[in-house]
């Protein structure tokens, strides 16, 4: 039970360290007119809808 538990911490941890590092690209995407070009034409590149990256949730 105890390995089980421990092995269960551990991969939350991986998964939200994942989620984070994410949020961090975002972030950084936003922050910089360039970057939130570059992410702009990567979409015209697939040939989806331009959308715009979400500044901030209320919850």
């Amino acid at each position: 039970n105890y390995l089980e538990n421990v092995n269960v911490i551990y991969n939350n941890i991986k998964e939200t360290n994942a989620i984070i590092l994410k949020l961090q690209k975002l972030v950084k995407i936003h922050s910089s007119s360039q970057r939130k070009e570059k992410f702009a034409r990567q979409y015209e590149v697939e040939e989806l809808s331009v959308k715009e990256l979400i500044l901030d949730i209320k919850s």
